[in-house]
């Protein structure tokens, strides 16, 4: 899934990817542990407002851009299928 395409399946603000920084601050890795090669942060991203963003998602606002937010904001998520 192309991350335009997550507006296409809900009204959410925000679609969490799977990825995140609560182990180490600053260092992000995938939810499953695959390796992290691609990023596509928004303009002064990821700014970590007083060390509370430390998952992200793709927003409706920037929804080709990635955003980091609190872990704790509800929303939905995407997932990867494997075939």
């Amino acid at each position: 899934m192309e991350n335009e395409d997550a507006t296409m399946y809900g009204d959410d603000y925000a679609y969490w990817i799977g990825l995140n920084d609560i182990s180490s601050e600053g260092y992000y890795q995938w939810s499953d542990d695959s390796a992290f090669y691609y990023a596509k942060w928004g303009s002064s991203e990821p700014h970590d407002d007083e060390q509370q963003e430390d998952c992200v998602a793709i927003t409706r606002s920037y929804f080709t851009e990635w955003r980091d937010l609190p872990c704790q904001l509800k929303s939905s998520y995407i997932c990867e299928s494997y075939n």
